[in-house]
């Protein structure tokens, strides 16, 4: 999993089920400015031990401050963001990066 966290910034991290990682928004590998409020996208690479997949370019968004989980099974999956603000939303992974750069407001 990767999150382009502005400016060409990128932690990247192979993750097994179960596993957790962080990326500290203090550091500018994972926040353009060291701040908990800017908008971090997520892309999402999956392979599933049935075979199936691997799903590539799949994108999620979240600030840099919040927690980002992925949920559901190799049917139905969908990710959490919980924010900097400790606001949680459920969303579906978005096959289009461009998607989430409209929905937050920005190009």
């Amino acid at each position: 999993m990767g999150s382009g966290a502005g400016l060409g910034r990128v932690f990247t991290q192979h993750m097994e089920q179960g596993d957790r990682r962080c990326c500290n928004y203090k550091l500018f590998d994972c926040s353009s400015n060291r701040k908990d409020d800017v908008m971090a996208i997520f892309s999402i690479k999956f392979n599933f031990i049935s075979g199936k997949g691997p799903y590539v370019d799949l994108y999620g968004r979240c600030t840099t401050g919040g927690g980002f989980t992925i949920h559901g099974n190799e049917d139905d999956y969908f990710y959490e963001c919980i924010d900097a603000g400790n606001y949680p939303n459920l969303r579906r992974l978005s096959f289009k990066k461009e998607e989430l750069y409209t929905v937050i407001g920005t190009a």
